[in-house]
C-alpha cells in the first residue's frame, strides 16, 4: 500500500470565541496597502502563513500588544490557536 506522508509547510493562527452562541473561527491576516492598520494581524477574510510558531508567536504578541496599548478589548474574548497546514511529501 501506497502511504502518503505529511509535511507541515506553516502555521496559521486562528481566532476561537471564547464565549457565546457562535463557534465561529477565523483566521488572522496581516493587511494590504490601503488597509488599516496593515502591520498588525487583524481578522480579514484571509490568513497569514508563518513558517515556525516561534514567528507566529512574536507576530501574535505584537498585534495584542499593539491593540492593548490602542485600548481594543477583542484580545480579551478569543484564546488563539496554532493550525499546522499540510501537504504530502
Amino acid at each position: 500500500m501506497d502511504e502518503k506522508r505529511m509535511k507541515i509547510i506553516g502555521r496559521i493562527i486562528f481566532l476561537v470565541p471564547l464565549s457565546g452562541k457562535s463557534w465561529r473561527v477565523e483566521a488572522l491576516s496581516y493587511g494590504h496597502k490601503g488597509e488599516p492598520f496593515p502591520e498588525l494581524l487583524l481578522r480579514r477574510g484571509r490568513a497569514t502563513m508563518f513558517s515556525t510558531s516561534m514567528q507566529a508567536d512574536i507576530a501574535l504578541h505584537k498585534t495584542l500588544n499593539e491593540e492593548t496599548k490602542r485600548g481594543k478589548t477583542w484580545p480579551s474574548k478569543f484564546k488563539f490557536k496554532f493550525i499546522p497546514v499540510e501537504i504530502e511529501s
